[in-house]
């Protein structure tokens, strides 16, 4: 997936000259014979500093700085885009950089093609096609071939990079956890006529999610036609980038006209979210909503195309969606999926608004924005805003390493979330700047925010991190009234060699800025056998013993599977911070083995834990890495025991999350056939957890993960993969067949060849209920060999059931005679 030369790409497609020098005391001044629409720079290095400022006329515009968007890919080495008012033939830089390329834009100021207004006749938004707004095709064929480091590639052997950014880490990781959510289709490297495209095309199976952006660059005053906007945009991605295209599918402007983007029709995958690409869809409006609203007209267009795409992709918007293990919404801002500032606040703070509508169908709606709290103008008094420093105000670190500070806020009145705190100013805009907000750190540009709504008399923590630059020197940070000095000396940060230990900051212990991926050993031979007692008498109790189950009517949520796996260690991972044994670990990454009659938890190579090992992930997802195949990532609870000299591992977890990866009926197949065999399939599970008709007696466990034993249990893989048999298990919750008040054990099979067997034809002494399993006729499946043992529900007559329009009650009700359907009663 790595590829660490994406940067360079941008500097081989230059216009203007190749490297350039600048200098580090005196603006420089460059000047283009054809004047220039836009430009952003391409650099050499992971830093910029560098502002820039155009002539209008006979007067030079304000500086503006130049920053590095790190969110689209952390391996980018271009600067953001510079739209200017009107065309211009001069610019100046200044700045510390000393390496830099020119990227000017030149965009056609021919009229649309087609000339159709943002509403159609019928009311309805058109999306204009690309031919239409004027997009250069040329683009996708001539240039440096596309380089994004989400997308997968061979690492070079040799590379100018001496640090993997952590992003990339965490992609590289999401890619071994979620190999589904990156899987695509097909890719298309040439088009018809043979010519190579410089960013292949390739296709999401499906679609999961919508994503909202902003262009981030305000619009509001500003008189150009938006289509130039379009195309100048498109050229950054393209050339600038280095793309060979734009990254997202649709672009809306200010009027409500939609532009299509990415090339390449449905379920093409764009370039909108890092590590995001494949199976969303990016819609981006024009306009910078942390400082302006969206107008009607956009928002309009914005609800009609989610709406469109909705139907299009076949997703239900009152559904949640998984991405990299976390559920959310299918409609979602761009930092819904990664730490960013994007859509901007007042779409962000009003995104829930905007998807009521669109499910509602009532895209005309107005949406109400909030207010963000302004600085009074009023004289000072004796209330007024107090900003204060935690700790020292004089730091020393390593270049290029980081420290964190925090700061005390107190507002004069109430301040509302995202207010406005202070100015930021830096000596150096290398300097790199992060503010805690929302449990994550977003970048600080030109000034502090309200990370919450703050009471009238209350204070606020605010929580700040900051890189140092690469090179020595003394720097200086202003955050309002408050300067910090910083130093950086001695040698550099050294890069990380494998993914870097987890980071944490308390405010109360200054000093603990990183702690190690798991608990010490040392901890757990402080607290001793004592804590471990302790630990194992605050467990719930289905976690220290089996629960009885049908115990008083009573039927236990939980089901344990033993895991199909033969080796005798394992490697494990989880996504959230694991409790093992009743104590809670900081680490994600651990190893089991067999040692001797015990099975041990080791992380680092060191034992941390022995005997019977619960590894309890909180409400998150365990992947099995050692386990060489898709489907071996899990929820719920992984215990690890050593039985007759063999290392069993078994999956504790919720009755329904476990029928939630039951394989027995992909999407592929019909929704109500999905809800019979679920009903089914729940009974048949549910029948073997009764202790008068255990599956396998004495063994600590209810069932296997294999149907030739039990069930074709895959785990989280399944259901990510299969959101519609999700569905069926979600509408069919705790459903069973029952007669006489007792659990019916459904059993089904594929395929009959025009008729059920019964069970005793199939040799099945003393099968509970016999005679709703009688032999029957199956004309659905006449002509079919006969596949599984023939008892029960057949999948084909199930299959061509639900083609008749028949209901999953009705399909039953036909294999099962005689049962009804009744909801488990459960209980601890």
């Amino acid at each position: 997936m790595r590829l660490l030369t994406v940067a360079s790409a941008a500097l081989s497609t230059a216009v203007v000259g190749s490297v350039l020098p600048s200098n580090l005391s005196h603006v420089q001044v460059h000047t283009f014979e054809e004047p220039i629409d836009a430009l952003s720079i391409g650099v050499v290095t992971d830093e910029i500093d560098l502002s820039v400022s155009a002539r209008l006329g006979s007067t030079w515009a304000e500086w503006e700085d130049l920053f590095i968007e790190k969110e689209f890919d952390p391996l980018l080495r271009e600067s953001n885009l510079v739209l200017f008012p009107e065309p211009v033939s001069e610019i100046r830089l200044r700045g510390r950089t000393d390496q830099y390329v020119l990227h000017p834009i030149r965009v056609s100021k021919e009229p649309i093609r087609y000339a159709v207004a943002a509403i159609g006749s019928v009311g309805k938004p058109r999306i204009l096609t690309r031919r239409q707004w004027g997009a250069d095709e040329s683009l996708t064929y001539v240039g440096t071939p596309t380089s994004r480091s989400d997308e997968p590639s061979e690492p070079p052997d040799n590379s100018e990079y001496n640090a993997v950014p952590q992003r990339v880490l965490d992609c590289e990781e999401a890619q071994r956890n979620f190999p589904e959510e990156f899987r695509t289709e097909k890719t298309t490297e040439n088009d018809p006529s043979g010519k190579e495209y410089r960013w292949p095309r390739r296709y999401s199976p499906k679609i999961r999610q919508l994503v909202v952006h902003h262009t981030a660059q305000k619009v509001d005053g500003d008189a150009r036609p938006a289509v130039e906007r379009v195309r100048a945009l498109y050229e950054y991605h393209t050339n600038g980038r280095g793309w060979g295209d734009i990254g997202y599918h649709y672009v809306i402007d200010g009027e409500g006209q939609i532009y299509e983007g990415r090339a390449g029709g449905d379920y093409v995958v764009g370039g909108h979210v890092y590590c995001g690409n494949v199976g969303t869809i990016g819609i981006v409006m024009l306009g910078n909503f942390d400082v302006e609203q969206p107008a009607h007209e956009q928002t309009n267009s914005l609800k009609w195309l989610l709406a469109e795409l909705a139907d299009r992709y076949g997703l239900d918007l009152e559904e949640q969606a998984i991405f990299h293990g976390k559920s959310m919404p299918v409609i979602v801002g761009h930092g819904d999926m990664i730490p960013t500032e994007c859509p901007g606040y007042y779409v962000r703070e009003t995104l829930n608004t905007i998807r009521s509508h669109v499910i509602a169908g009532n895209y005309s709606a107005k949406i109400t924005y909030p207010t963000i709290a302004k600085t009074s103008a009023k004289k000072p008094t004796a209330s007024r805003a107090i900003l204060l420093p935690v700790g020292s105000t004089e730091l020393t670190g390593r270049p290029g390493g980081l420290l964190h500070v925090s700061l005390q806020y107190k507002p004069a009145g109430s301040m509302q979330r995202r207010g406005r705190i202070a100015a930021v100013n830096r000596s150096s805009s290398v300097i790199g700047l992060w503010q805690e907000n929302g449990g994550h750190y977003s970048e600080v540009r030109k000034e502090l925010i309200a990370p919450e709504n703050i009471r009238s008399g209350e204070a606020e923590t605010l929580r700040l991190r900051i890189q140092l630059p690469r090179i020595a020197g003394v720097y200086t940070v202003d955050l309002g009234p408050v300067t910090y000095v910083l130093r950086a000396e001695g040698r550099r940060a050294p890069a990380p060699k494998t993914t870097p230990t987890r980071q944490s900051y308390s405010p109360e212990q200054r000093q603990n800025l990183q702690t190690p991926g798991y608990r010490r050993t040392r901890a757990f031979a402080r607290y001793g056998a004592d804590r471990r007692m302790q630990a194992e008498k605050q467990l719930p109790q289905n976690t220290q013993t089996r629960t009885p189950v049908g115990t008083a009517g009573k039927l236990s949520d939980t089901i344990r599977i033993r895991l199909n796996y033969t080796e005798e260690s394992a490697t494990v991972a989880t996504n959230t911070s694991p409790t093992v044994n009743g104590v809670l670990l900081d680490g994600r990454n651990f190893s089991l083995r067999k040692k001797d009659f015990s099975c041990a938890l080791l992380a680092d190579g060191k034992v941390i834990e022995s005997g019977t090992v619960r590894m309890d992930t909180n409400g998150g997802i365990f992947t099995l890495a050692s386990w060489e195949k898709p489907e071996n990532r899990f929820r719920g609870v992984l215990e690890c025991r050593v039985m007759f000299g063999e290392l069993v591992l078994i999956n504790e977890l919720l009755l329904e999350d476990y029928m939630a990866g039951v394989a027995e009926e992909p999407d592929s197949e019909l929704y109500e056939k999905q809800k019979a065999f679920a009903i089914a399939a729940r009974s048949y599970a549910a029948h073997y957890m009764e202790p008068e008709n255990r599956k396998f007696p004495g063994m600590p466990y209810d069932g296997s993960d294999t149907g030739a034993s039990f069930q074709n249990y895959q785990g989280y893989i399944y259901e990510h993969s299969n959101p519609r048999w999700v569905r069926a298990v979600q509408e069919t919750e705790a459903q069973v067949l029952k007669k006489l008040n007792r659990i019916v054990k459904a059993a089904y099979f594929s395929s009959s060849d025009g008729r059920t067997r019964s069970p005793e034809e199939n040799g099945w002494k003393d099968f509970p209920f016999a005679e709703v399993f009688r032999s029957k006729p199956d004309p659905w499946c006449k002509g079919l060999p006969l596949l599984g043992h023939g008892v029960g529900m057949s999948g084909c007559g199930a299959e061509e059931q639900a083609e008749e329009g028949k209901s999953a009650e009705e399909i039953l009700e036909y294999y099962y005679p005689g049962t009804r359907i009744e909801r488990l009663f459960v209980g601890s």
